[in-house]
């Protein structure tokens, strides 16, 4: 029986991976995606017309990296101490 570390520690993962997964939101009209599934837009460099990311939006998912990793790292970390075995066969 794993217990509440065990609930603690899956909820840690699973909170890093929405945080990972929602859109961020830049306070502009152009979509930003996730961290991990950024969303680019058509822009104008040099006269042409390419697919970028804009620095808005770069902001955004760089100021929730740090939250959506701490927070993984913990949940993970609660994941092995759960997991861990607390009585060592053979002593």
């Amino acid at each position: 029986m794993l217990g509440s570390r065990w609930t603690l520690a899956v909820v840690g993962v699973v909170v890093s991976l929405i945080l990972f997964l929602t859109p961020v939101d830049s306070g502009w009209a152009d979509p930003c995606g996730s961290i991990l599934f950024p969303a680019k837009v058509w822009s104008h460099v040099d006269l042409e017309l390419v697919l970028v990311h804009t620095q808005p939006c770069r902001e955004a998912r760089m100021d929730r990296l740090p939250w959506a990793v701490a927070v993984g790292v913990l949940g993970l970390t609660g994941v092995g101490f759960a997991l861990w075995p607390r009585r060592r066969p053979g002593i």
